[in-house]
């Protein structure tokens, strides 16, 4: 005789609260930005600490730059972590991210510069 442990009660719970789980990471925030990187950090950008997904690579044409498309939560989150790869990484798109990439940097060394 087979004991049952899960009432059938129990199992719709479960079953729901997966597809929550399921709907809910779908519905997260995404900022997808396309970028070349240097080869030299494709490994650093992969194995982030950050929550950020490289969601899409390409084999580099002229074998330095490799283009990928990379998932952030949201544009601060992003232009925050692409400044820190320097002149490793060039983004594509979106167009208007480098200018503010930049005005990060700047507001970074002006603070620091009055700093003393």
């Amino acid at each position: 005789m087979k004991r049952k442990f899960l009432t059938d009660g129990m199992i719709l719970t479960w079953r729901h609260i997966e597809q929550s789980k399921a709907e809910f990471i779908r519905n997260l925030p995404k900022y997808d930005v396309q970028v070349e990187v240097d080869r030299v950090i494709m490994k650093r950008l992969r194995f982030t600490g950050k929550f950020v997904r490289v969601i899409e690579t390409e084999h580099p044409s002229n074998g330095q730059w490799i283009s990928a498309t990379v998932r952030f939560n949201d544009e601060q989150e992003a232009i925050e972590f692409l400044l820190g790869f320097e002149n490793k990484l060039k983004v594509i798109s979106p167009k208007d991210l480098p200018n503010k990439i930049v005005a990060l940097a700047k507001s970074v060394i002006e603070f620091n510069q009055s700093v003393e």
